[in-house]
This record gives structure tokens, C-alpha cells and sequence, in this order.
């Protein structure tokens, strides 16, 4: 913003108690020192310091330009007032706290300017050759503390930062350590589970079982060795490289193994998709055929079809599976099996839709992008 950095309250404060200190210094002095009185060149001063106050309230570039125009003014009625030199110091360690570089290069110049022009309105030229360098020196360790002041803020942000891309690093991949137990696992048991509920078709499918249920103890070893060694699943893959048509012709076997009639569709090259569009089109073909294996429709008449249609800017992968009884219900009335499929189609950036065609039909559709 074009009014700078907001400075700390606890440091406006602190200067503002520092002002009534330093009124009530020389009320004090008038009182019981019996000094002259106080002189209009004092309380112009102290109203412009004041005023700087304010404006440093609002943001440092607007209290570096408050202290310039202070000593300006001060300057054009031809006196020196020392508030606002003792404000040109303190602007100086501010700025260099608080401001970019050309704020905090920009007002030390000023101040030595200010220094200068100080040592050229002092009558005694030995007493304005010793006013330059203590100006000088002052403003440089203002500076000096501003700017210490600002590194040590930048490294505990940067500690901040790196604390909590660790700890978002930390979360993704236990997320993803999560989505791999589902998308791996969680297919192989709803298999298993489904075949080995129906008792007449146990005996002839117990190949198949037994097959996915080394598959999930494969992945489960899979999953707990990347835990142990603290991995991040991505990367890696248990097929190799995401194949789409190995994917279709794999959720093919299973669907068809379990007595549903499939039909597969594809157009277009899915291998000029880029690596993370197979890779999350694989997952939600997976997560799909998952839903239709727990919740589609097992009796002779089941069918599903699978359609995928590939260009150079999208995808679009639809899934009709037929549906009856009790599974039917349960889609409408709670949508439960979605909740897998929101949370790739959102990691995907892509469009899912959903519903009854009729009452027998289950309609999923996915929109995605080609390259992601």
C-alpha cells in the first residue's frame, strides 16, 4: 500500500510516552528551576511531533513524510526545533525497520541533508562542524537498530513459514498416504467382501479372492513401509506409470468377473494426457468402479458402461451402471461412495455430475482438463 508497512503499536506508544516525558520535562524545568518560560518555538515543535505521531499511526510512509515536512516547515520560519530533530532520528530507525529499501535509503539521505543544513545555521563554525557527525552518528545508530530490528523479524517469519510448509508437508502426505489406502485397499476389499458374501458363487470365485486379497496385503506392506520411512506415496505408483487402458481393461475383468456385462468406450490418445491427468483419471475410474462393485446392480441384467472421450484440452469420462432395490436408495438418500469421487475430482480441478437417468440407471459423469 502506498502508505507503507503499519508500525508496531507497542513502538508508537512508546514514543508517544516518550513526548510526555519530554513535556513534562521542561514543565518541570520551568516550575521548579525556575527556566524561562516555554516559547512558542517548543509547543510548534511538540505539535509537530505530535502530528507525525499520528501520521506514523496510518502507515511509515506517511511518518517519514509527516517528519520531513515538520523540519521543513520549522526550517522556512528560520529556527531549529530539536523535537523535530530528535523525530528525524527516530523516523530514521523506523524506516529502516519498517520501510522497503528506497524508504529506508531515502530518509537516512534526508537526515544527513537535515544535518547539514543544521551545521550551516549555527553562527559558531566549530560548533557546526561537531553538529554533522553527531547528527550522523545518531542517525546511523538508529539505522543500524531498525535495521537489526527488521532482520530479526524476517528470520522468525521465515521460521514461521518453513514451521508451516512442514507441517502442510507433514498433512499432504499422511492425505495422501490416506487416498492411497483407499484407492488401493479399499477396491480389494469391497471385492473380496462382495464375492465372498455370495455363498452359491464363493467356491468359483475364490481365485479371484484370494488374488485381491494378496493385492491389499501387498499394498498394506506398500503403505506401511513408506509410514515408516516417511515417504510421500507420490511418485511412486504400484502400476508403473497410470495406463488408461490398462486401467479400463483391468476394471473390466473385475466388473465382468462379478457377472456385470460392461462396455467400454474410448476415443481419442489418452497417451498425450499429461502424467497427473492419467494418474487422477485412473484414480476416479478406480473410486468409480468401487461404487458400482458396493452399489450398483448384481442381478443378471447388471450392466455398465464406460465411456472416456480424450481431446487436446479435455476429458471426459462418463459411467452408466444399472441400479435396483435397496442400493438404489441408498444413492439417493445419502449419496454415500461420492464423497471418494468429490474429493478427486476437487484434487483434479475437474467437474463431477451425478444422478438417475431412470430408475434402473445410474449416470457419473467427470470433466477434466488434459493437461494439469
Amino acid at each position: 500500500m502506498w502508505r507503507g508497512a503499519q508500525v508496531s503499536t507497542g513502538l508508537i506508544a512508546a514514543l508517544a510516552v516518550l513526548s510526555l516525558l519530554w513535556v513534562g520535562y521542561h514543565f518541570l524545568a520551568v516550575i521548579a528551576l525556575d527556566h524561562p518560560p516555554l516559547s512558542p518555538t517548543f509547543y510548534r515543535g511538540y505539535v509537530l511531533w505530535s502530528c507525525g505521531l499520528l501520521l506514523l499511526n496510518f502507515g511509515v510512509v506517511l511518518g517519514a513524510a509527516g517528519a520531513i515536512v515538520a523540519y521543513v516547515y520549522t526550517a522556512t520560519l528560520g529556527y531549529i526545533s530539536i523535537e523535530q530533530v530528535i523525530f528525524c532520528v527516530v523516523m530514521t530507525g523506523v524506516c529502516a525497520n519498517y520501510g522497503d529499501a528506497w524508504l529506508r535509503r531515502g530518509f537516512a539521505a534526508t537526515s544527513g541533508m537535515i544535518a547539514l543544513y543544521m551545521a550551516g545555521q549555527i553562527d559558531d563554525s566549530e560548533a557546526g562542524m561537531l553538529v554533522v557527525p553527531i547528527m550522523v552518528a545518531l542517525c546511523l545508530v538508529a539505522y543500524l537498530v531498525g535495521w537489526m530490528s527488521r532482520s530479526q523479524r524476517e528470520q522468525r517469519l521465515r521460521a514461521q513459514e518453513f514451521a508451516f510448509q512442514a507441517r502442510s508437508d507433514h498433512e499432504r502426505r499422511f492425505r495422501l498416504l490416506a487416498r492411497e489406502l483407499h484407492d488401493r485397499v479399499a477396491s480389494d476389499l469391497s471385492v473380496i467382501a462382495t464375492d465372498a458374501s455370495e455363498s452359491k458363487r464363493a467356491e468359483e470365485k475364490r481365485e479371484l479372492i484370494l488374488q485381491r486379497a494378496r493385492s491389499a496385503h501387498k499394498q498394506l506392506r506398500r503403505i506401511m513401509r513408506l509410514l515408516e520411512l516417511g515417504e510421500s506415496p507420490s511418485g511412486e505408483s504400484p502400476l508403473g506409470e497410470a495406463d488408461i487402458r490398462a486401467q479400463l481393461r483391468n476394471s473390466q475383468g473385475i466388473l465382468e468377473s462379478l457377472g456385470v456385462d460392461v462396455e467400454v468406450e474410448m476415443s481419442g490418445e489418452p497417451g498425450e494426457l499429461s502424467g497427473s491427468a492419467r494418474e487422477n483419471i485412473c484414480a476416479i475410474l478406480d473410486e468409480a468402479v468401487n461404487n458400482v462393485i458396493k452399489y450398483g446392480d448384481r442381478s443378471e441384467n447388471a450392466r455398465c458402461i464406460i465411456s472416456i472421450s480424450v481431446d487436446s484440452d479435455a476429458v471426459d469420462i462418463v459411467l452408466r451402471n444399472t441400479v435396483e432395490g435397496e442400493n438404489a436408495r441408498i444413492k439417493v438418500g445419502t449419496q454415500m461412495g461420492l464423497q471418494g469421487l468429490r474429493n478427486r475430482a476437487d484434487a483434479y480441478g475437474a467437474k463431477l455430475d451425478y444422478g438417475h437417468e431412470n430408475q434402473d440407471s445410474w449416470r457419473l459423469e467427470v470433466k477434466g482438463h488434459a493437461k494439469c
